[in-house]
Formats: C-alpha cells, sequence, structure tokens
C-alpha cells in the first residue's frame, strides 16, 4: 500500500527505496519484488508518471528473468511484468506455453487475449476474450486474486477497452463486480483503461469507487 501511495504522487525515489527494500529481502512475503515492481509501474503510468513507470516495469521484467519459472504462477507473473513493460508480443508467447501443460485458466485465457491485443492480434484476442467469458464462476469463494471472483472479466473489459469498446468495458467491469471482485487499485490501473478516462460511463462507474 505504501508503495502504491508513493507511485501516485510520484515520490519515485522513496520508491525505488522500497523496491530495493523488497528485493534484499528474504523473507518470501508477498507480493515479491517483480509483482510489487509491476504494481508500481502501474501506479505510476496511471498518474501520469511515464518515464519512472518504464523505467520500474524494465527492472521487473530484469528480476523475473533472473528468477526459476518453472511453474505458471511464476510464468503468468512473468507474463504480467512483460505487458506492464509494452512487450505484449513476449507476454503472450509466455502465455501461450501454459496450454500445453494443462495449465490453462480462465484467468490465464483472458490475460493471453489482453496481450494479443496489446500486439495486435484482434481477432485472436476476441476469440479467446470470448472463450474465458463462457466459463461460469463459482460462488463463495474468497482470495486476493481468485480468478473464480471476476479476475477473469477485468482483463476482458480491459481487452474491450484497447479495442476501442468502451460500452462493453464497462459492462464486464460492473459484471466482474456482480460476479464479487472486490474493487482494488489494480482494477483501475490497467494501462488498456486509460483510453476510457475520458468516457463518460467508465468515469461515472470509476468515479464512485
Amino acid at each position: 500500500h505504501e508503495v502504491r501511495a508513493l507511485a501516485a504522487l510520484g515520490r519515485v525515489g522513496e520508491l525505488l527505496q522500497r523496491i530495493d527494500e523488497r528485493i534484499a529481502s528474504a523473507s518470501g512475503a508477498w507480493p515479491d519484488a517483480g509483482e510489487l515492481m509491476r504494481m508500481a509501474a502501474s501506479e505510476l503510468r496511471w498518474h501520469g508518471h511515464t518515464d519512472a513507470a518504464a523505467e520500474i516495469a524494465g527492472r521487473a521484467v530484469a528480476w523475473h528473468e533472473q528468477q526459476p519459472r518453472e511453474n505458471a504462477a511464476a510464468r503468468v507473473a512473468y507474463a504480467r511484468a512483460l505487458i506492464a513493460a509494452g512487450r505484449s508480443d513476449d507476454a503472450a508467447r509466455v502465455l501461450r506455453s501454459l496450454s500445453p501443460r494443462g495449465a490453462a485458466t480462465p484467468f490465464t485465457t483472458a490475460l493471453l487475449a489482453f496481450a494479443s491485443a496489446g500486439a495486435g492480434h484482434h481477432a485472436e484476442a476476441r476469440a479467446l476474450a470470448d472463450e474465458a467469458g463462457a466459463w461460469t464462476p463459482a460462488r463463495g469463494l474468497t482470495g486476493p486474486l481468485n480468478t473464480m471472483l471476476g479476475d477473469h472479466t477485468v482483463l476482458r473489459a480491459a481487452t474491450a477497452a484497447f479495442l476501442g469498446d468502451a460500452d462493453s468495458a464497462v459492462r464486464l467491469l460492473r459484471q466482474a463486480e456482480a460476479d464479487g471482485l472486490r474493487f482494488s487499485p489494480d482494477v483501475l490501473c490497467n494501462p488498456a483503461f486509460e483510453r476510457l478516462k475520458q468516457d463518460e460511463a467508465f468515469r461515472a462507474w470509476s468515479r464512485a469507487r
């Protein structure tokens, strides 16, 4: 939470100190350094600190490239860092490698849709977003990043925003909340939603939150 606040305020020097502390820590606490940097980069970019966002996103990618990535969670985290760094094509390649291993989920399918949209593969992005949307969320489950509670629907909304469909993006954000997703800064700071900052329906939705 402190890192998010420092990023929103553009206090980059203090932000980098906190990130360096996490990199040096061996505690294993969540978020790890790579995820912390991705979150910081998203928050920086949302608040207009684009140069610092690019620098920290690049550091996040470099950090992930020094870590083992043998399990699906590590690959997904790496892909998200690549997206934050503007490397959607590379992220899509990482995510496609999950499918043969049986590790694809509604969340990873929707994340691949978003990466494909960023890489310019719009038809593939739409098809993948529809595939993720065909999944029915379970009820009564909890967790900070639980795909059962609408995280994949937020990514479908981000894909729609990237493809210029503001109405669908806002509808899907509302659907994600109806499925049980709790609003958080990470929901809002997806770079695709920058395209909706002047859309009245999006502004009405985000202002209340």
